[in-house]
């Protein structure tokens, strides 16, 4: 593997890079010295090095860089099935997601990555390759709204049928590297869509984007991320609540969209009255009526809170009623990443996370292991508090959706299997399942600002995914994609998952 020299003043160390294979989903990069003792570890956003070393981090993560993108480039030359000329997919079921059932038994044919023609238009043209969809459901591909993407996710992104992503913090350097290599195929992945990331600078500070100390330099930020062309600014929990209104109209004033955490001792309803256009996280939602004004939710109050209490809140109260009539009238949008919380408040240490344990055993073992942890501490005092609470998450997501609040299906969190887990949620809150995939797929990209894909029409973006089931009778065969379409490429999901050491949930 690599070798690099780095430098402390007038000291000199060689240090190695090593990969390690079959602990993830790709390799585990660290550093070690001369004497094969660890010497560093590079995380994009944080690192590790011994004392007096941190500098040397940036120069590492570089390199380690460049050796994530050689492996992820072999991956996406192995896997990747260029489509030339028109392709022909027959023998489909088809969710176009502009209607609420299914076409059956019929084709369709796309052509530069547009589709050409569905249905009996597909005869009369001469294709250059024919697929069999064996009675399969084909629908748009996927879309994951709150991801924090890293170029090692794109492929199971793919294989899990994720074609487009919003991501909601990053590093704008390497996200704009990822963007690059994923629209040219060299590496394999799907569309990015930016939201900028705004914090203000405290102890409770996230540590990525942008970090203000006042707010005209929280300003300059706004219009720093509008100058690279991101469509969405998401703020954090230690902005100063007196400043949301100033940068909403900053945002807005750039054509942009305002979302993010509540600020700390600012409510949701006057966050959504001062300017945001949407709120990440469904505890939040909660927090609207739980949090007091000493209540510091930068810290971990943000979920201890909403965990012993959200299950008493009487969601058929005036208060409750009217927020939502709030957000129905603002439209403002809700961003639940409910799997989160619905696996905090119920996985106990040392018992698989419900949320993943259908799908554990695929998994590469040291990723299974992870399950296992719990991030809350349940007893036989609050077990079945807690779970009130979690199912609470749901009954507060329903009700937003009679409304007519809009929401879109994020995971900050494990990619692609979170999302399905997500949807599997909303279907299980009583939401209908054709809406449930409408959330996932045309919802959100005209949230994103897209028009040109999220449905099965002529002319749109192939951007398309092929299920061994029908999610209308059961959401959860979601989780069954046997083929993903992005571009001019087609991806066999057993592949991809092979190449990265998950046993494949169904074959093409």
């Amino acid at each position: 593997m690599l070798t690099t020299e780095v430098t402390k003043a007038q000291e000199k160390r060689n240090v190695k890079l090593l990969a390690l294979n079959g602990l993830g989903f790709g390799p585990s990069f660290l550093w070690v010295d001369e004497n094969h003792q660890l010497f560093a570890l590079a995380y994009s956003w944080m690192g590790l090095t011994p004392e007096g070393w941190g500098n040397s981090l940036k120069k590492l993560q570089a390199l380690q860089d460049k050796a994530e993108f050689e492996f992820n480039k072999q991956l996406a030359t192995k896997n990747s099935i260029a489509l030339n000329g028109v392709t022909v997919i027959n023998n489909v079921d088809i969710f176009t997601a502009k209607d609420n059932q299914l076409i059956k038994n019929t084709s369709i044919a796309i052509e530069n990555g547009k589709i050409l023609a569905i249905g009996k238009k597909v005869k009369s043209i001469k294709a250059d390759k024919v697929i069999d969809g064996k009675g399969r459901t084909l629908m748009p591909g996927l879309w994951d709204m709150h991801a924090h993407i890293q170029m090692g996710d794109g492929l199971l992104n793919i294989a899990n049928g994720v074609t487009s992503v919003r991501d909601l913090a990053n590093d704008h350097a390497q996200l704009m590297q990822t963007i690059e290599v994923f629209n040219s195929g060299e590496v394999i992945g799907p569309s990015i869509y930016r939201g900028g990331f705004i914090d203000q600078k405290s102890p409770f500070s996230a540590p990525t984007g942008k970090l203000a100390e006042t707010l005209e330099e929280a300003l300059k930020y706004v219009d720093w991320y509008a100058e690279r062309g991101y469509q969405q600014i998401k703020i954090y929990s230690s902005i100063t609540p007196e400043w949301v209104k100033p940068i909403a109209e900053r945002v807005h004033q750039h054509g942009m969209r305002l979302s993010g955490h509540i600020p700390s001792y600012m409510t949701a309803e006057k966050a959504v009255k001062d300017g945001f256009d949407e709120i990440q996280h469904i505890n939040m939602v909660f927090l609207n009526f739980l949090a007091g004004p000493k209540d510091d939710t930068r810290t971990p109050v943000r979920f201890k809170l909403v965990a012993e209490e959200a299950g008493s809140l009487d969601l058929n109260s005036k208060a409750v009623n009217d927020f939502i009539e709030l957000l129905k009238k603002r439209k403002t949008v809700v961003d639940p990443t409910v799997t989160i919380f619905h696996s905090m408040f119920l996985n106990k240490a040392g018992e698989l996370d419900p949320g993943y344990a259908m799908i554990a055993d695929h998994l590469p073992a040291n990723v299974a292991r992870g399950f296992l942890a719990a991030e809350m501490e349940i007893t036989a005092d609050n077990e079945q508090r807690y779970a009130d609470s979690a199912n609470a998450l749901l009954m507060m997501i329903k009700k937003l959706y009679d409304a007519g609040v809009p929401l879109v299906a994020g995971t900050d969190a494990i990619v692609g299997f979170t999302l399905h887990r997500e949807l599997e949620l909303y279907a299980k809150a009583g939401i209908p399942n054709y809406d449930v995939l409408k959330i996932a797929t045309i919802n959100s990209a005209r949230i994103a600002g897209q028009k040109d894909v999220g449905t099965i029409e002529e002319g749109m973006i192939a951007d398309l995914i092929l299920l061994d089931g029908n999610p209308l009778e059961d959401i959860s065969h979601i989780r069954s994609v046997a083929m993903t379409i992005k571009g001019n490429n087609l991806y066999r999901s057993d592949q991809l998952f092979e190449s990265i050491g998950i046993k494949p949930f169904v074959r093409f």
